[in-house]
């Protein structure tokens, strides 16, 4: 059983250690998976900025902020708990004796975090596509898809790729 737990543990460190050696997540913080940001919902502030772009009925507007609302609240709280799981895994990790049965009970923990964050994300989408129409839905998936491009040539902020200069840069 230590065994099976040893693996485990090895082949979980071995899975984050590219990200740990990036500098981690870039975008939620600690505690935060790709899992995780690839099901958040959009926060509800977005609805006023998305309405016309998603021809948004006012019942529309007012019942997705009020799903959004409710759902960023519960989603916060799950992801404080996942950050601190998290956080506990890693100093089990490197804490100065190594404990086998430790890591994996923290492990667990941090995985039962997780989980909790990405069902209440999935739950509040549920609700989201029971609002939209699926026109809606092709709007909102190109408004809230990031290219994915740090800063830099070709991302938010940066000269274009071909190297010329925009309007308004120096």
């Amino acid at each position: 059983m230590k065994l099976t737990t040893l693996i485990v543990v090895m082949l979980a460190v071995m899975c984050m250690t590219p990200a740990w050696c990036q500098g981690g997540p870039r975008q939620g913080g600690m505690g935060t998976s790709s899992v995780m940001m690839a099901v958040m919902p959009p926060k509800a502030d977005m609805i006023d900025r998305l309405t016309d772009k998603l021809s948004l009925t006012t019942d529309q507007a007012e019942s997705l902020k009020t799903i959004l609302t409710d759902g960023d609240s519960t989603i916060q709280s799950l992801t404080k708990t996942s950050a601190a799981a998290s956080k506990a895994l890693r100093e089990a990790i490197f804490a100065s004796t190594y404990d086998a049965d430790a890591v994996a009970a923290a492990a667990a923990k941090a995985e039962k975090a997780e989980a909790a964050v990405v069902s209440e994300s999935i739950s509040v989408w549920a609700k989201v596509r029971g609002i939209l129409t699926s026109d809606q839905i092709t709007s909102l998936q190109s408004a809230t898809t990031f290219s994915g491009k740090p800063d830099g040539p070709g991302g938010p902020g940066g000269p274009p790729p071909d190297g010329s200069s925009s309007p308004g840069s120096y």
